[in-house]
């Protein structure tokens, strides 16, 4: 997944996992975002949106 992934779903995926279903679970991602991370992240988006700058 391109963008941040969380401890949460770090965490859920490895309590998935651990049920040994026979299924395994691989997240990836190009951040691991914690809250202030992603306040930040929520920020700069509002910033850009404000601007009428858009990113591709």
């Amino acid at each position: 997944m391109v963008g941040g992934t969380t401890y949460e779903e770090s965490r859920s995926v490895a309590l998935q996992n651990a049920t040994n279903s026979g299924i395994r679970f691989i997240l990836g991602g190009t951040a691991v975002l914690n809250s202030k991370r992603f306040l930040m992240d929520l920020e700069e988006a509002q910033r850009i949106s404000r601007s009428g700058s858009h990113m591709v």
